[in-house]
């Protein structure tokens, strides 16, 4: 489980203007792994990143192509998510929400 995303994405919520930007480095740390081939899974990009009350979720959707559902496995796990949702917005099409349930 990584728990360094979660860790950080707690500390961001603390102060109100940090949480988009950590949510944006979280997506940028992403994407040069999978570049450099340390993880096979697809680009992404962000999109927003919020505090539900329970705690944080990071919205994300695939550069290009589609996702499989072992990728959506596989994306919970890299991250340490605690759950990952396919949703769904007449505006913004399909979309990615990783949760994070933070204390």
């Amino acid at each position: 489980m990584n728990t360094r995303i979660a860790r950080r994405l707690n500390e961001a919520r603390k102060e109100e203007k940090t949480l988009k930007k950590a949510g944006q480095e979280v997506v940028d740390a992403h994407n040069i792994a999978v570049a450099c081939g340390y993880i096979e899974l697809p680009h992404l990009t962000f999109m927003d990143c919020a505090e539900n009350g329970v705690g944080v979720e990071v919205d994300v959707a695939p550069k290009s192509g589609m996702v499989s559902l072992d990728d959506l496995y596989n994306l919970k796990t890299v991250w340490g998510a605690d759950r990952v949702e396919v949703c769904f917005d007449p505006d913004n099409g399909g979309y990615i929400c990783v949760v994070y349930k933070l204390k």
